[in-house]
């Protein structure tokens, strides 16, 4: 990511987040809501699994993977709160240290993912 990006969004433990939080860091990002009955669940088990697979500090001595860092962005920020990223993070065992489920106003969401992350197609949940 650019330099000159930035953003700030909260996460779900109600902590304001900004790129440079990430500085020097690998990124693995994708984009979901929480009240999607289909592909969101698998999409964030399949998350889940990779970044075990990363972070797997189950090994002999602490062998996590400081360098790379997970964003799950919601795109339903109007009823993704952040008591709803808790519960869904809570529900998938997603570690706050290192995988961030993101939400804040849409029009910023949705601008950082088309001109920033350069999301050509037009999003067609919008």
């Amino acid at each position: 990511m650019a330099s000159t990006c930035r953003f700030l969004f909260t996460n779900q433990e109600g902590k304001k987040i900004s790129l440079d939080s990430l500085k020097g860091k690998i990124i693995i990002a994708d984009f979901f809501f929480t009240h999607c009955p289909t592909i969101c669940p698998t999409l964030t088990a399949n998350m889940k699994r990779l970044a075990e697979s990363i972070h797997n500090g189950q090994r002999v001595g602490d062998q996590t993977n400081k360098q790379i860092h997970f964003l799950s962005f919601s795109i339903d920020p109007e009823r993704d709160s952040v008591e709803r990223l808790k519960y869904w993070a809570d529900r998938f065992q997603v570690d706050p240290e290192q995988w961030w489920l993101l939400t804040g106003e849409k029009k910023e969401i949705y601008d950082y993912i088309i001109n920033e992350l350069k999301v050509l197609q037009k999003m067609v949940w919008e």
